[in-house]
């Protein structure tokens, strides 16, 4: 009974861990998601090695580090279409695509749409 109470206790403390592990992660890249962002910095900045980071991240999130990166540039790409009147390529850099041709290319992926028609048609 005792050593399932110490391995319960012991992982917890492990999921607490790697909770918040994701969420400083997450914070640093909501704060640099303008600028070029490699797991490498991201793990640095976190005292981590990069593999144990990306590890830990996938574990506590379902998605790789670079998969949340790129999802939540679109996501600040979508809210930067519908509220301002940058330019698309103004846009990308925004939210730190330093290609349009590849930032257009990410967002239609992940949206199904370009840029463009996603501005004119979710404006409505």
């Amino acid at each position: 009974m005792l050593v399932h109470e110490l391995c319960e206790k012991r992982r917890s403390i492990y999921q607490k861990k790697r909770k918040l592990i994701s969420d400083r992660a997450k914070e640093y890249i909501g704060e640099h998601l303008d600028e070029r962002l490699l797991s490498e910095q991201i793990a640095r900045y976190l005292f981590l090695n990069v593999d144990y980071l990306n590890r830990i991240f996938k574990k506590e999130t379902g998605i790789t580090l670079s998969e949340y990166i790129s999802s939540q540039r679109i996501e600040k790409a979508k809210e930067l279409l519908l509220t301002s009147s940058l330019s698309v390529s103004e846009i990308a850099l925004e939210v730190g695509f330093q290609s349009f041709s590849y930032f257009s290319k990410i967002f239609k992926k992940k949206t199904g749409m370009e840029p463009l028609k996603y501005r004119k048609d979710e404006k409505i």
